[in-house]
């Protein structure tokens, strides 16, 4: 079983993951089979979509740091005679 944090491969039975320390329960009794299917498929739902929401947000963020850059140096620039 791979560390979904981090990726690191951990034992089964372990509850840690043996180089991040995230917690593996979840993990743990999704590979047993004793977690409801609808609570995980929720799960990763939740998961994705915050996941989308910072790669969406990382790019917005950029773009405007972008923008601001060229902004900033042009009025910079246009006034330097």
């Amino acid at each position: 079983m791979y560390c979904p944090n981090c990726g690191t491969e951990n034992e089964l039975n372990q509850n840690y993951c043996r180089h991040c320390r995230n917690d593996l329960r979840l993990v743990v009794k999704a590979f047993k089979k004793s977690f409801p299917l609808k609570l995980a498929a929720a799960i990763d739902a939740m998961l994705d979509s915050k996941s989308e929401r910072f790669r969406r947000n990382s790019f917005l963020m950029f773009v405007t740091a972008a923008v601001s850059t060229v902004a900033f140096g042009w009025e910079f620039y246009s006034g330097v005679d």
